[in-house]
């Protein structure tokens, strides 16, 4: 069975930004010296993942031309589990 492109580009992407999401960051009073560094990186990427699954018409490309980003949230109605 074959994997269709976009399954791949979530895949690696996934793979990419997992890794990333433990690495170094900068702390503020929304991400405590507790959280993983690049947590606002990998938060954004779930958010997006979330949007792609829930609106399978639009593509990546489609979405970084998208300027209404509170219609992109709500799009993407990600919950985390």
């Amino acid at each position: 069975m074959a994997i269709s492109c976009r399954t791949q580009l979530i895949v690696q992407f996934r793979a990419a930004y997992q890794k990333e999401a433990n690495g170094r960051g900068t702390f503020t009073s929304y991400f405590s010296k507790e959280s993983p560094g690049r947590a606002a990186v990998w938060l954004g990427f779930r958010i997006i993942e979330s949007y792609m699954m829930k609106n399978k018409n639009n593509s990546l490309a489609d979405i970084m031309k998208d300027t209404d980003i509170q219609g992109i949230l709500e799009k993407a109605r990600y919950n985390p589990k």
